[in-house]
């Protein structure tokens, strides 16, 4: 695969760039915002590795870490985390993700009060994504 995405000036995009049924690999990129709601994935271990721009990550108890090109993080299952882009260019972070137990369901993602929270919902803070005509992230 080649990490390439285009770069969105509002909102927040995704491309696959490869997956097995039980793995995959996005190549996100976020505008401002991120992962905005406390949440955790309780089925999956993940890892984020940020290729530009910063990206401050929260936990329940507060600041975890601000991760700038070439750091990451990894979260295991169920560990309640949020993230945003620092203000600035485009933060665009490579996603690594596994499945647990593949007889649950995969995507699973809880808000603190263990309810479901689509990572595309008002609860997420997800809005429209507008993407520049000519700038893109190779």
């Amino acid at each position: 695969f080649r990490m390439t995405a285009r770069l969105p000036k509002k909102g927040r995009g995704a491309t696959l760039l490869a997956a097995t049924d039980r793995m995959w690999i996005n190549l996100k990129t976020y505008a401002e915002g991120g992962e905005n709601t406390l949440h955790a994935h309780t089925n999956e271990d993940h890892v984020f590795i940020v290729l530009a721009g910063e990206a401050l990550f929260s936990g329940p108890d507060g600041e975890i870490a601000t991760l700038g090109r070439n750091q990451g993080i990894l979260l295991p299952r169920g560990a309640t985390y949020n993230f945003h882009a620092i203000e600035g260019e485009p933060l665009v972070i490579l996603r690594m993700g596994t499945i647990i137990d593949p007889a649950r369901r995969p995507f699973e993602r809880i808000g603190v009060d263990g309810k479901d929270i689509p990572a595309s919902s008002k609860a997420n803070k997800s809005e429209p994504t507008v993407f520049y005509a000519d700038r893109v992230y190779e």
